[in-house]
């Protein structure tokens, strides 16, 4: 699991992308447990995140152990 500056750049990031302010962001991270992955999973986040612009979301997973995941949030279909 990212720990310490690690985890703390994810959620200043996160919190930078949707232009939250430290009292929103802090609230976000409670109720997702803390974990990124949980916040950014939530639909109003990815919804958020599509209208600011952004196509993909990546991250480093906390199982397993220093996982890489692409999350797509746009709205077009992507084909592979």
């Amino acid at each position: 699991m990212p720990y310490g500056r690690q985890a703390q750049d994810a959620w200043e990031r996160l919190g930078a992308a949707l232009n939250l302010g430290y009292e929103e962001l802090r609230d976000l991270r409670e109720d997702s447990q803390k974990l990124i992955e949980q916040a950014i999973d939530r639909r109003k986040i990815r919804t958020q995140l599509a209208a600011a612009g952004y196509l993909w979301v990546v991250y480093e997973d906390t199982y397993p152990r220093a996982a890489v995941t692409w999350v797509y949030v746009g709205t077009e279909t992507v084909r592979m």
